[in-house]
Protein backbone atom coordinates (compact mmCIF):
# COMPACT_ATOMS: atom_id res chain seq x y z
CA UNK A 1 0.00 0.00 0.00
CA UNK A 2 1.28 3.63 -0.82
CA UNK A 3 1.76 5.97 1.89
CA UNK A 4 -1.06 8.10 -0.18
CA UNK A 5 -3.84 5.43 0.43
CA UNK A 6 -2.98 4.85 4.34
CA UNK A 7 -3.19 8.32 4.65
CA UNK A 8 -6.23 8.94 3.14
CA UNK A 9 -7.91 5.97 4.75
CA UNK A 10 -7.06 7.37 8.39
CA UNK A 11 -7.81 10.64 7.24
CA UNK A 12 -11.12 9.32 6.00
CA UNK A 13 -11.87 7.86 10.06
CA UNK A 14 -11.59 11.61 11.85
CA UNK A 15 -10.23 10.16 14.35
CA UNK A 16 -6.94 12.39 14.66
CA UNK A 17 -7.00 16.20 15.85
CA UNK A 18 -5.75 17.25 12.90
CA UNK A 19 -4.60 15.88 9.00
CA UNK A 20 -0.79 16.17 10.07
CA UNK A 21 -1.49 13.49 12.88
CA UNK A 22 -2.47 10.96 9.87
CA UNK A 23 0.51 11.70 7.47
CA UNK A 24 3.26 11.62 10.32
CA UNK A 25 1.86 8.52 11.58
CA UNK A 26 1.58 6.78 8.20
CA UNK A 27 5.52 7.87 7.26
CA UNK A 28 6.44 6.28 10.51
CA UNK A 29 4.17 3.10 9.92
CA UNK A 30 5.98 3.39 6.15
CA UNK A 31 10.03 3.81 7.16
CA UNK A 32 12.05 1.03 7.72
CA UNK A 33 14.63 3.49 10.14
CA UNK A 34 13.55 5.68 12.94
CA UNK A 35 13.14 9.31 11.23
CA UNK A 36 14.27 12.54 12.82
CA UNK A 37 11.91 15.31 13.12
CA UNK A 38 13.93 16.96 10.28
CA UNK A 39 13.83 13.88 8.03
CA UNK A 40 10.40 13.94 8.30
CA UNK A 41 9.59 17.43 7.33
CA UNK A 42 11.68 17.18 4.51
CA UNK A 43 9.92 13.85 3.52
CA UNK A 44 6.03 15.45 4.03
CA UNK A 45 7.04 18.86 3.04
CA UNK A 46 5.76 20.24 6.56
CA UNK A 47 7.18 23.02 8.81
CA UNK A 48 8.70 22.24 11.45
CA UNK A 49 5.74 23.76 13.04
CA UNK A 50 3.71 21.03 12.71
CA UNK A 51 6.10 18.61 12.98
CA UNK A 52 7.07 18.89 16.22
CA UNK A 53 3.62 19.58 18.08
CA UNK A 54 2.08 16.52 16.19
CA UNK A 55 4.98 14.00 17.35
CA UNK A 56 4.35 14.90 20.78
CA UNK A 57 1.01 14.12 20.43
CA UNK A 58 1.06 10.92 19.00
CA UNK A 59 3.74 9.69 21.57
CA UNK A 60 1.55 10.46 24.56
CA UNK A 61 -1.08 8.46 22.79
CA UNK A 62 1.27 5.79 22.54
CA UNK A 63 1.20 5.38 19.06
CA UNK A 64 4.71 6.33 18.20
CA UNK A 65 8.15 6.05 20.08
CA UNK A 66 11.58 7.80 19.92
CA UNK A 67 15.25 6.41 20.38
CA UNK A 68 17.28 9.12 22.45
CA UNK A 69 20.50 7.33 21.96
CA UNK A 70 21.35 9.28 19.15
CA UNK A 71 21.09 13.19 18.80
CA UNK A 72 18.78 14.61 17.23
CA UNK A 73 16.22 11.77 18.60
CA UNK A 74 14.19 9.80 16.06
CA UNK A 75 10.66 8.58 15.83
CA UNK A 76 9.30 5.22 15.13
CA UNK A 77 6.26 3.27 14.92
CA UNK A 78 6.29 -0.64 15.96
CA UNK A 79 2.91 -1.53 17.27
CA UNK A 80 0.14 -2.18 14.91
CA UNK A 81 -2.01 -3.66 18.07
CA UNK A 82 -1.59 -0.04 19.53
CA UNK A 83 -2.95 1.92 16.80
CA UNK A 84 -5.91 -0.68 16.35
CA UNK A 85 -6.66 -0.34 19.65
CA UNK A 86 -6.62 3.26 19.32
CA UNK A 87 -8.83 3.02 16.13
CA UNK A 88 -11.35 1.16 17.86
CA UNK A 89 -11.36 3.41 20.69
CA UNK A 90 -12.48 6.30 18.83
CA UNK A 91 -15.19 4.54 17.10
CA UNK A 92 -16.41 3.28 20.30
CA UNK A 93 -16.23 7.17 21.48
CA UNK A 94 -17.75 7.98 17.83
CA UNK A 95 -20.66 5.57 18.64
CA UNK A 96 -21.75 6.51 22.35
CA UNK A 97 -21.39 10.18 21.25
CA UNK A 98 -23.85 9.26 18.20
CA UNK A 99 -25.85 7.29 20.42
CA UNK A 100 -26.34 9.97 23.35
CA UNK A 101 -27.48 12.30 20.52
CA UNK A 102 -30.45 9.86 19.30
CA UNK A 103 -31.50 9.71 22.47
CA UNK A 104 -31.66 13.51 23.08
CA UNK A 105 -33.73 14.41 19.86
CA UNK A 106 -35.79 11.21 21.10
CA UNK A 107 -36.55 12.55 24.42
CA UNK A 108 -37.24 15.99 22.80
CA UNK A 109 -39.82 13.97 20.44
CA UNK A 110 -41.04 12.38 23.16
CA UNK A 111 -42.01 15.93 24.86
CA UNK A 112 -43.76 17.11 21.41
CA UNK A 113 -45.65 14.29 20.30
CA UNK A 114 -49.19 15.10 21.27
CA UNK A 115 -51.05 11.57 21.24
CA UNK A 116 -54.16 10.72 20.27
CA UNK A 117 -56.66 8.67 22.03
CA UNK A 118 -57.88 5.41 20.58
CA UNK A 119 -61.23 3.38 20.79
CA UNK A 120 -60.42 0.52 22.92
CA UNK A 121 -63.98 -0.76 22.71
CA UNK A 122 -64.63 -3.97 24.69
CA UNK A 123 -61.33 -5.71 23.87
CA UNK A 124 -57.49 -5.28 24.61
CA UNK A 125 -54.88 -4.06 22.44
CA UNK A 126 -51.53 -6.13 22.13
CA UNK A 127 -48.57 -4.39 21.14
CA UNK A 128 -44.97 -5.82 20.82
CA UNK A 129 -41.22 -4.94 20.00
CA UNK A 130 -41.03 -0.80 19.18
CA UNK A 131 -44.38 -0.61 19.36
CA UNK A 132 -44.58 -0.98 23.14
CA UNK A 133 -42.73 2.32 23.89
CA UNK A 134 -45.10 4.54 21.73
CA UNK A 135 -47.78 2.85 23.60
CA UNK A 136 -46.03 3.38 26.89
CA UNK A 137 -45.32 7.21 26.15
CA UNK A 138 -49.15 7.41 25.17
CA UNK A 139 -50.55 5.98 27.75
CA UNK A 140 -47.85 8.20 30.36
CA UNK A 141 -48.71 11.33 28.33
CA UNK A 142 -52.69 11.15 28.30
CA UNK A 143 -53.09 10.30 31.76
CA UNK A 144 -54.66 13.58 33.33
CA UNK A 145 -54.90 13.03 36.66
CA UNK A 146 -53.50 10.27 38.46
CA UNK A 147 -51.15 7.17 37.89
CA UNK A 148 -51.08 3.94 39.53
CA UNK A 149 -47.68 2.09 39.24
CA UNK A 150 -46.35 -1.66 40.37
CA UNK A 151 -43.23 -1.84 38.31
CA UNK A 152 -41.57 -5.27 38.08
CA UNK A 153 -37.77 -5.59 38.90
CA UNK A 154 -37.20 -6.55 35.40
CA UNK A 155 -38.32 -3.16 33.71
CA UNK A 156 -35.23 -1.49 33.97
CA UNK A 157 -35.09 -0.83 29.65
CA UNK A 158 -38.51 1.47 30.26
CA UNK A 159 -36.35 3.91 33.23
CA UNK A 160 -35.59 6.59 30.91
CA UNK A 161 -39.06 6.75 29.88
CA UNK A 162 -40.37 6.58 32.63
CA UNK A 163 -38.57 9.45 34.44
CA UNK A 164 -38.70 11.66 31.73
CA UNK A 165 -42.75 11.39 32.17
CA UNK A 166 -43.12 10.99 35.67
CA UNK A 167 -41.10 14.20 35.78
CA UNK A 168 -43.56 15.91 33.26
CA UNK A 169 -46.45 14.98 35.69
CA UNK A 170 -45.50 16.12 38.79
CA UNK A 171 -47.31 19.15 39.39
CA UNK A 172 -50.26 20.29 41.54
CA UNK A 173 -53.53 18.28 41.28
CA UNK A 174 -51.38 15.18 39.84
CA UNK A 175 -51.66 12.26 42.11
CA UNK A 176 -49.08 9.43 41.74
CA UNK A 177 -49.12 6.14 43.58
CA UNK A 178 -45.96 3.99 42.51
CA UNK A 179 -44.33 0.98 43.69
CA UNK A 180 -40.79 0.45 42.87
CA UNK A 181 -38.27 -2.16 43.15
CA UNK A 182 -35.61 -1.76 45.75
CA UNK A 183 -32.81 -1.95 43.09
CA UNK A 184 -30.39 1.08 42.88
CA UNK A 185 -30.93 1.71 39.44
CA UNK A 186 -33.94 2.75 40.54
CA UNK A 187 -32.76 5.55 42.75
CA UNK A 188 -32.58 7.76 39.89
CA UNK A 189 -36.62 7.68 39.40
CA UNK A 190 -37.42 7.61 43.36
CA UNK A 191 -35.22 11.11 43.14
CA UNK A 192 -37.31 12.34 40.51
CA UNK A 193 -40.07 11.64 42.49
CA UNK A 194 -38.95 13.11 45.74
CA UNK A 195 -38.86 16.56 43.67
CA UNK A 196 -42.92 16.51 43.98
CA UNK A 197 -43.32 19.88 42.75
CA UNK A 198 -46.78 20.14 44.05
CA UNK A 199 -48.30 16.46 43.21
CA UNK A 200 -49.58 13.82 45.63
CA UNK A 201 -47.04 11.22 45.21
CA UNK A 202 -47.04 7.77 47.65
CA UNK A 203 -44.39 5.08 47.15
CA UNK A 204 -43.67 1.78 48.09
CA UNK A 205 -41.28 -1.20 47.25
CA UNK A 206 -42.10 -3.58 45.08
CA UNK A 207 -42.91 -7.13 45.21
CA UNK A 208 -43.97 -8.17 41.51
CA UNK A 209 -41.63 -9.44 39.02
CA UNK A 210 -43.50 -11.40 36.24
CA UNK A 211 -45.15 -7.73 34.79
CA UNK A 212 -45.00 -3.80 35.28
CA UNK A 213 -49.07 -2.67 35.46
CA UNK A 214 -49.49 0.83 35.20
CA UNK A 215 -53.18 2.65 35.40
CA UNK A 216 -54.26 6.23 34.22
CA UNK A 217 -56.82 7.81 35.40
CA UNK A 218 -58.89 4.67 36.83
CA UNK A 219 -59.81 3.65 33.56
CA UNK A 220 -57.11 2.32 31.34
CA UNK A 221 -54.21 -0.10 32.27
CA UNK A 222 -51.25 -0.99 30.59
CA UNK A 223 -49.87 -4.54 31.08
CA UNK A 224 -46.02 -5.15 30.28
CA UNK A 225 -45.37 -8.86 30.03
CA UNK A 226 -41.61 -8.93 31.02
CA UNK A 227 -39.81 -11.94 29.06
CA UNK A 228 -36.97 -12.36 26.18
CA UNK A 229 -39.42 -10.36 24.11
CA UNK A 230 -41.49 -7.74 26.02
CA UNK A 231 -45.41 -7.95 25.22
CA UNK A 232 -47.99 -5.41 26.34
CA UNK A 233 -52.00 -5.18 26.68
CA UNK A 234 -53.81 -2.35 26.71
CA UNK A 235 -57.12 -2.49 28.10
CA UNK A 236 -60.23 -0.43 29.82
CA UNK A 237 -61.93 -3.46 31.13
CA UNK A 238 -63.34 -2.27 34.68
CA UNK A 239 -62.46 -5.31 36.37
CA UNK A 240 -59.01 -5.96 35.35
CA UNK A 241 -58.19 -2.27 36.28
CA UNK A 242 -59.98 -2.40 39.43
CA UNK A 243 -58.29 -5.73 40.29
CA UNK A 244 -55.15 -4.11 39.37
CA UNK A 245 -55.63 -1.15 41.52
CA UNK A 246 -56.23 -3.32 44.58
CA UNK A 247 -52.74 -4.11 44.34
CA UNK A 248 -51.83 -1.28 46.17
CA UNK A 249 -52.99 -2.73 49.48
CA UNK A 250 -52.02 -6.22 48.80
CA UNK A 251 -48.76 -7.07 50.61
CA UNK A 252 -48.03 -9.84 47.88
CA UNK A 253 -47.49 -7.02 45.10
CA UNK A 254 -46.16 -4.34 47.46
CA UNK A 255 -44.55 -3.21 51.22
CA UNK A 256 -47.56 -2.21 53.23
CA UNK A 257 -45.93 0.88 54.33
CA UNK A 258 -44.70 3.84 52.71
CA UNK A 259 -41.47 4.70 51.71
CA UNK A 260 -40.29 8.57 53.00
CA UNK A 261 -38.17 10.16 49.55
CA UNK A 262 -34.94 12.50 50.11
CA UNK A 263 -33.52 13.86 47.89
CA UNK A 264 -29.70 12.21 46.87
CA UNK A 265 -27.99 15.00 45.50
CA UNK A 266 -25.17 12.94 44.08
CA UNK A 267 -27.37 11.32 41.12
Amino acid sequence: MKIAELIAQLESLDYFPSIYHSRILSALIQSVQPLTAKQLSKKLELADSKIYPTLVELEELGLIHTDISKRPKRYYFDNPQKLQSYLKHQYAMELKNKDDRIKKIVHHANQIWEPDEFELGNIAQIFKGEEIERELVRHLKLAKEQLFLLVSDRAGPYIPLLQQFLESKLHENFRIKIALPAASEWDSVRNTLAKSGGAKVEVKQSLWSASSYIVRDRKVMMNLMHSEQDVALITNDDLLVSNIRSCWENTDCCSPKLIELKINHQI
